[in-house]
């Protein structure tokens, strides 16, 4: 079993509580045991996520959120992190077999964000994980065809949707990062990532965001960095969860 700590942060103006990734939750806790403020790199990520569009589009208002997290369910959610990590090793032996070696895997969405909904609602959460890496179409076209009988299996046994996404790194820095922050937003994690490919693109993502910033500071204008991308002074990050994964 491998044991992973989250921390739990409530998004006031959508009205729910969203599990951060296990890297920001380890930065968010250095920095309470130390006594300090949280860097700019996490007050970026927590502010990506306060103005998720996602979240934006299903909870309008907190109410909204409230009633959401009536309908959660923690417990399905840990099985279904579960059966992500276990096609997350699949799809690394199938990628390996066809001789890639630098990618990387994440899982986003409702399971990552823990915002599952119960199992045996109208209509149950499923899994989204995305593969980053620098395949080929005629790569990326092989290993879907491989992962196929593995995600058919799984859509069987969770009843809805398992979703895996091919993307080499250079689609999520187009248009600004946009699928970069998409993914942020959401709350994505690396189940995978020995090269760090994510991790990196992660960074010059934030890093992109950074230059937006101080390049409006310099202009003095309000207009040359979208909303979303600006940093909010202070984030309620109020409860850490120890949980398992098996």
């Amino acid at each position: 079993m491998k044991e992973r700590a989250e921390q739990m942060y409530w998004v006031h103006t959508r009205g729910v509580i969203v599990a951060l990734p296990p890297d920001a939750t380890a930065s968010i806790g250095k920095a309470h045991a130390n006594g300090e403020e949280l860097n700019h790199i996490v007050q970026r990520r927590l502010s990506i996520i306060n103005n998720d569009g996602i979240l934006k589009k299903r909870y309008p208002s907190a109410k909204d959120g409230v009633k959401y997290m009536n309908s959660v369910d923690m417990e399905w959610r840990e099985i279904l992190y579960g059966k992500a990590n276990s096609i997350c090793t699949q799809i690394v032996e199938q990628a390996k077999a066809i001789g890639k070696e630098d990618f990387a895997i994440l899982l986003f969405g409702s399971v990552a964000k823990g915002l599952v909904r119960k199992q045996d609602h109208a209509d149950p959460s499923n899994i989204d994980l995305a593969v980053i890496g620098q395949f080929t179409y005629e790569e990326r076209e092989e290993l879907l065809d491989r992962i196929r009988p593995i995600r058919i299996k799984a859509v069987e046994e969770i009843r809805n949707n398992v979703g895996v996404f091919v993307q080499t790194p250079d689609k999520l820095r187009h248009s600004d990062y946009g699928a970069a922050f998409m993914y942020i937003g959401s709350s994505a994690r690396a189940l995978y990532d020995p090269k760090g490919v994510w991790s990196s693109l992660q960074e010059e993502a934030l890093s992109y965001q950074r230059r937006c910033k101080e390049n409006k500071q310099n202009r003095g204008s309000k207009n040359n960095i979208p909303q979303w991308m600006e940093p909010k002074k202070h984030f309620t990050v109020f409860k850490r969860e120890e949980a398992v994964v098996r």
